[in-house]
């Protein structure tokens, strides 16, 4: 039996704030160079579609627009994070979830054995939290670096190995379904989004 069967994710609330979905559609903004243009694109193509954000790491300090949802399994990072958004003046009515800890909104906790890995936790728990599709924005899973940084990485990084790109299709192809990407390794695993698929004409299990 693979991980994908055996996934089992349990999640503790340790707020008051309502941390159900409010829309079908979560947009999960990664760090890849290319979530600004990935979430111009959904936004362009699908003009008047709800959809909630939900940002991981560096992302939600540099991405003003509103965010719903700030993921980082990194602890000792949120609160700078927090800092330098709230220094550029995005909003601050989000929640915050990690792996462990009852200083964040939302403690989540999955059995597979998988690399340390933000983006996959923003997955899992926008799947979990209701939403029926998810789009990754930014989070190609592949050489090509951060927006933050100058220039492509090496294939020798270690983003670009077979033991950081498993702990994604493991636990996420049994939501196959329900995720598309717009870029790198995830979007030629999942594809782009369509109209019928983000409008709910396709079957989403």
């Amino acid at each position: 039996m693979g991980a994908s069967d055996d996934l089992v994710v349990t999640k503790q609330i340790n707020t008051s704030l309502n941390t159900d979905c409010a829309t079908e559609v979560a947009l999960i903004l990664g760090c890849g160079p290319t979530v600004y243009r990935d979430y111009n694109k959904f936004i362009t193509e699908y003009n008047g579609v709800p959809y909630t954000v939900w940002a991981v790491n560096d992302i939600a300090a540099y991405f003003t627009k509103r965010i719903d949802h700030f993921v980082c399994i990194d602890k000792e990072l949120i609160a700078p994070i927090k800092e330098l958004r709230r220094q550029r003046h995005g909003n601050s009515d989000y929640k915050t979830h990690s792996l462990d800890g009852s200083d964040v909104d939302v403690t989540w906790n999955y059995n597979i054995r998988v690399a340390r890995n933000s983006g996959l936790l923003a997955a899992l728990a926008a799947l979990h939290s209701g939403h029926k599709r998810v789009v990754l924005c930014g989070i190609p899973m592949d050489a090509t670096g951060h927006f933050y940084e100058l220039g492509a990485r090496t294939k020798t990084d270690i983003y670009d190995t077979l033991i950081n790109k498993s702990p994604w299709v493991s636990p996420l192809d049994k939501f196959k379904s329900r995720i598309r990407s717009y870029s790198g390794f995830t979007r030629k695993r999942w594809g782009e989004p369509t109209h019928a698929w983000v409008h709910g004409v396709d079957n989403v299990a």
